[in-house]
């Protein structure tokens, strides 16, 4: 198997793009709407994983950006991925206190390591969030998660390897890899409290889980070396992402700026700033300038948040250690 995940992360270039069996949709290496796997070489075979821990992944986002997917794919059996508001008639999974945890960064979060052994030996559920950050808190508040206890990873990374531009920073990763790297610890913790793993996935090598990821990855870089711009470095490339952090830390200061500028001279705040609350109804009374600048000023400040928090496809579930 790990000769097979070898050559994949080798040879991405060898995987063919191609319809999916089920919807019909051309994608390369997986579905992402059927989770399943497309235009594999002969001489690669695709992790089937069977996971200590059932996975439910709340999720509400594009999932073509998403890594949500490729647990899914790689464990099909262990690995739900729950759309967020629940739709037609569609019902939320039930949890219990006892049985399900949320890996959440919040501050009452425990690492499973600080779980005493009875408590551990009965979760059976990991629940991660996957959302811009700014809609996390509302999802926090469902009735169906939101007596749940919190988790966290003990030891995040000190960066994600994830391709995509984020501003989150150290210790932030990809839902795949906080799902990952969650399910280690969660092995590891059993094995000192001498908790049976479920049958079958005592020797999953849970490093395969990044099989989907590492094959991306290596695509992207593959793709700067050969084919893109010699000038233009890897989103993945250290000084690329804190060219970008600086980049967007510019911007943010820049529409500041603008807004302040508008306020003082009562300006209508300009039109970018008001297109995520374009669906509200603007009040149209006679008010005085004074009561109407703040009025859009704390409009504005509110948007620039959304926009801010849309820059990033991070999971919430990447944990920043205590």
């Amino acid at each position: 198997m790990e000769q097979a995940s070898s050559a994949a992360v080798q040879q991405p270039t060898a995987w063919t793009r191609g319809p999916c069996t089920s919807c019909q949709r051309s994608y390369k290496f997986y579905c992402p709407k059927c989770n399943i796997p497309l235009g594999a070489p002969d001489n690669v075979t695709v992790p089937a994983l069977k996971l200590p821990l059932q996975v439910h992944v709340w999720f509400q986002d594009k999932i073509k950006k998403s890594t949500a997917p490729h647990a899914k794919v790689l464990a099909p059996q262990d690995v739900q991925i729950v759309p967020y508001p629940a739709k037609g008639g569609e019902t939320l999974p039930t949890y219990t206190r006892e049985n399900a945890v949320v890996v959440y960064p919040s501050f009452e979060a425990e690492t499973l390591e600080q779980i005493n052994a009875e408590e551990l030996r009965d979760i059976r559920t990991l629940i991660f969030i996957d959302c811009p950050w700014q809609k996390a808190p509302v999802i926090m508040t469902d009735p169906a998660i939101t007596d749940l206890r919190h988790v966290k990873l003990a030891q995040p990374p000190k960066e994600s390897n994830f391709w995509r531009y984020h501003k989150a920073g150290a210790g932030c990763v990809s839902t795949i890899e906080a799902i990952q790297l969650m399910l280690e610890e969660y092995t590891a913790a059993a094995k000192r409290a001498e908790i049976s793993l479920p049958e079958g996935s005592e020797d999953t090598q849970l490093s395969d889980l990044l099989f989907f990821f590492k094959l991306q990855f290596s695509r992207i870089a593959e793709h700067f070396e050969t084919e893109a711009d010699p000038e233009r470095k890897p989103p993945m490339d250290a000084d690329e992402k804190e060219r970008r952090r600086l980049m967007y830390s510019q911007r943010i200061r820049e529409r500041s700026d603008d807004s302040r500028t508008n306020c003082r001279l009562g300006r209508r705040a300009p039109r970018r700033f008001k297109l995520a609350n374009s669906h509200r109804p603007q009040r149209r009374a006679n008010v005085t300038v004074g009561a109407t600048t703040a009025r859009r000023t704390t409009t504005t400040r509110k948007t620039v948040h959304s926009h801010a928090g849309t820059a990033s496809k991070l999971a919430i579930s990447a944990p920043i250690a205590a």
